[in-house]
């Protein structure tokens, strides 16, 4: 977990803005420099926040996704009609 945090040596540009990293400073490992990394952490928080926007989107994803898994099936169902009692 501790790579994640390092920045990386090999990235030479920012993917947002393109300025190189002799500009901005170090690259993060997801290829940002820190005043993008700011920026699209401010966009998902206002976007999660106001409900609004690509991150809230995926976090409404998210939460389906894991209430399908998380939701048991129902204990008491009926038994099939072949099994009618008398």
């Amino acid at each position: 977990m501790l790579r994640c945090r390092m920045p990386d040596a090999r990235r030479r540009n920012c993917m947002c803005c393109g300025k190189s990293s002799e500009v901005v400073g170090p690259i993060s490992w997801s290829g940002n420099c820190l005043d993008c990394a700011k920026a699209l952490l401010e966009e998902n928080v206002v976007g999660i926040s106001t409900q609004t926007g690509y991150a809230y989107k995926r976090f409404v994803r998210g939460i389906a996704a894991w209430a399908a898994d998380a939701i048991p099936e129902p204990l008491d169902t009926p038994p099939p009609a072949s099994h009618s009692q008398r």
